[in-house]
């Protein structure tokens, strides 16, 4: 069910969707009187028709022969949301877009996005099962043609890569379709606003959030009233890490950082963060009581009850530099550049560390 036509003539593009319902039937009784369209996939004639659903498309006659694959309802509803979506966004979209590589091998998109000069995108709806090793062979066709392909795939193994941006598409004509968490028509409109990236790039903006907790010096000649630094949260916006003044044990620019905000050097409760020694342990950087300077080790600052009574201290604006990346990565096992996210419209704002 092809959504374009082409009128040979003035080697202009007809796309079905471009017609209101009146329109339409104008433009049927119009071929009809007299044939100029065909159907620029095997340069047939064409004929113009309305679905039960009230979706308008084009046709071969009956009985011809196409080499092109039918297409499901899905996948013609797909591509309509696609051109819908990337034409608000500034782009100009056509449907089944053919074009051949410099090395000669042919290629047909199920939609084709181009803004400016330089900027191309394929969108392929891939409905049906398909190997990894046909997907890079395919989109090694496109890198050649200097066009950056985007596949919406049915299947659950989704190719990871930074050379294929994939995505794998649940949902159903009733309920919708969905990717990301998200309704395709977002998930769509954030690939064209150029937020479906691969990794999350050095210098993003983020907050850093310091969590303390009261308690009192468990050295029993002292019991001082002290602050403890209990949690240091990362906010990407998208994502939050959360950790213990312990895993900054390696980090002394992050630890001058914590140290010299406002909010924790002028506090009066709050001890030194530096190494201190603990038994049968090496050194390591910790909270101190703020009389005695008495280590208080790693769990006497973090856990779940410590997590219940940990209250906000302040916020600061950072950016995610390699120094932060390292820590994600060695704390949480978060390799965070292999893998396609979604990033957020409005990023957090601000510099730092």
């Amino acid at each position: 069910m092809p959504f374009r036509a082409c009128d040979p003539v003035s080697e202009d593009d007809v796309h079905a969707f471009d017609f209101d319902p009146p329109a339409w039937r104008a433009l049927r009784l119009r071929h009809k009187s007299t044939p100029f369209l065909k159907l620029p996939c095997c340069n047939s004639d064409v004929l113009l028709k309305t679905s039960n659903l009230g979706t308008q498309f084009f046709s071969h006659k009956p009985d011809f022969h196409c080499s092109t694959a039918p297409e499901t309802a899905e996948h013609r509803n797909i591509k309509s949301l696609a051109v819908e979506v990337a034409r608000r966004y500034g782009w100009t979209a056509k449907t089944e877009v053919s074009g051949v590589s410099p090395s000669g091998k042919a290629w047909r998109a199920d939609v084709l996005a181009e803004k400016g000069q330089k900027s191309r995108i394929a969108i392929e709806i891939q409905w049906s099962k398909q190997s990894h090793e046909e997907t890079h062979n395919r989109q090694t066709i496109y890198k050649e043609s200097g066009i950056r392909c985007l596949w919406l795939f049915r299947q659950n193994d989704v190719p990871i890569s930074r050379d294929i941006p994939a995505s794998h598409v649940i949902g159903n004509l009733k309920d919708g379709f969905f990717s990301y968490n998200l309704p395709l028509r977002d998930f769509l409109a954030a690939v064209f606003e150029r937020r479906f990236k691969y990794g999350i790039p050095l210098y993003h903006p983020a907050k850093v959030i310091i969590y303390t907790r009261n308690t009192t010096c468990w050295y029993r000649k002292c019991g001082a009233p002290t602050v403890l630094i209990s949690k240091i949260k990362f906010d990407l916006g998208f994502k939050a890490y959360d950790f213990r003044i312990r895993d900054f044990n390696n980090y002394y620019g992050l630890t001058k950082l914590i140290r010299e905000t406002e909010a924790v050097k002028k506090h009066p409760k709050i001890g030194q963060i530096k190494r201190r020694n603990s038994l049968g342990l090496k050194p390591y950087l910790s909270n101190g009581c703020v009389r005695c300077d008495r280590i208080f080790g790693h769990h006497y600052a973090f856990g779940n009850e410590v997590e219940e009574e940990s209250l906000e201290l302040c916020s600061l604006q950072v950016e995610l530099t390699p120094d932060w990346q390292r820590l994600i990565e060695e704390n949480w096992f978060a390799e965070l550049d292999k893998h396609w996210r979604i990033m957020p419209a409005n990023p957090i704002s601000g510099r730092g560390s």
